[in-house]
């Protein structure tokens, strides 16, 4: 819903893992926004290629032409100076972090990409719901991508707010995680 909503030009995911997600970006970009481009990174390239040799041509042919993938860690600077200079590029851009769920990485994540989020667009802290499974497993010490989540927050008060609403049919593995920009300060 709200790729078809917002229409991105530029979607940057983090965390490519197998490629799924940002195979299901393209299809969807593919429809909503035929000149669109999802820029993904992750550090383990392994994983992606042997996920795209297993691709059908149909498959193939939308990574080739939507997916950019970078086999770098999210927060490493020359792939942020390369993310940021497409943005500037770009006049709708989301970002989706997906990578390492530890606190200290996605606070990273969200000091690299948050300012590049336009007005209206969305950024996605992925697996929120980390918190809850950790808690009940005894696992109280470990600081998940909420605690990064409700710091930014805390600082970005006015710029960017929860969008329960963008939690499909009021469920989600990210749950608060859907921040929607509001303002550019």
């Amino acid at each position: 819903r709200v790729l078809h909503e917002i229409k991105p030009d530029l979607v940057v995911e983090t965390g490519t893992h197998m490629g799924g997600g940002a195979l299901f970006l393209a299809s969807v970009l593919s429809l909503v926004r035929p000149e669109a481009q999802v820029i993904t990174c992750d550090p383990w390239k392994g994983l992606v290629r042997d996920s795209l040799s297993k691709y059908d041509a149909s498959a193939r042919r939308l990574w080739d032409r939507y997916v950019q993938f970078h086999g770098n860690l999210s927060t490493w600077p020359p792939l942020v100076k390369h993310i940021r200079s497409a943005a500037a590029a770009a006049s709708v851009t989301m970002v989706l972090l997906d990578s390492d769920h530890q606190a200290d990485n996605v606070a990273a994540e969200l000091n690299a990409y948050a300012d590049i989020v336009s007005v209206g667009s969305y950024l996605v802290v992925e697996d929120t719901k980390m918190e809850r499974l950790f808690k009940t497993r005894g696992l109280h010490t470990w600081r998940s991508p909420v605690s990064a989540l409700d710091a930014f927050l805390a600082v970005n008060a006015g710029i960017f707010v929860v969008d329960r609403a963008a939690e499909p049919y009021g469920f989600s593995q990210h749950p608060r995680g859907f921040l929607r920009r509001v303002s550019s300060q």
